[in-house]
């Protein structure tokens, strides 16, 4: 049985539909520095050569 958010959280829209609200979330994911996202990819690239090391 599908039950749509707005129903569960009757606020949900109201969130959603906030420019404030909106702004913020995208603000957090830019705050993201490069040292993230080196340290995110350096995970992924050791993941995929321990499985190519598994695969050989």
């Amino acid at each position: 049985m599908r039950v749509s958010a707005a129903y569960l959280y009757p606020d949900f829209l109201a969130k959603r539909n906030n420019d404030n609200f909106n702004l913020k979330k995208s603000k957090e994911k830019k705050e993201k520095s490069f040292e993230d996202y080196l340290q995110y990819y350096n995970k992924k690239a050791n993941k995929l050569a321990l499985e190519n090391k598994i695969m050989q």
